[in-house]
């Protein structure tokens, strides 16, 4: 479920910025609430899990992965609603030259830059 809400954010990036970033946040927030979904299913098995194997067994343990996904979602989503914040209040400096657009003769609007010639 992570991984389609991560390709959503990817793609609502290039039509809308702040919808990227809102799907940056559910991802992290889906992440998070996997990590503990699954804490709490495995601390409340009764009777608990242990998996025989040969002469020994297997006991369910959180190990590194969980604690990696845990953290991830929660960086995830702390940088998903920064990205949002930044997003809707503009804190960042945007190159005019490639965002202002000027009208032509024809009466279409092209891009303003330094590159681009303009007519007097």
């Amino acid at each position: 479920m992570a991984l389609v809400c991560w390709t959503l954010s990817l793609i609502l990036f290039s039509i809308r910025r702040s919808l990227g970033a809102l799907w940056v946040a559910i991802t992290g927030i889906n992440m998070w609430f996997c990590a503990v979904l699954y804490r709490g299913l495995v601390n409340m098995a009764e009777p608990r899990l242990i998996i025989p194997v040969g002469d020994g067994a297997l006991n369910p343990e959180f190990g590194s992965s969980y604690y990696l996904l845990l953290a991830t979602g929660i960086v995830t989503n702390v940088l998903g609603v920064l990205l949002y914040v930044a997003i809707k209040y503009k804190f960042w400096i945007e190159d005019k030259s490639i965002t202002e657009k000027r009208p032509t003769r024809s009466g279409k609007f092209d891009v303003l830059s330094e590159d681009v010639p303009t007519e007097k």
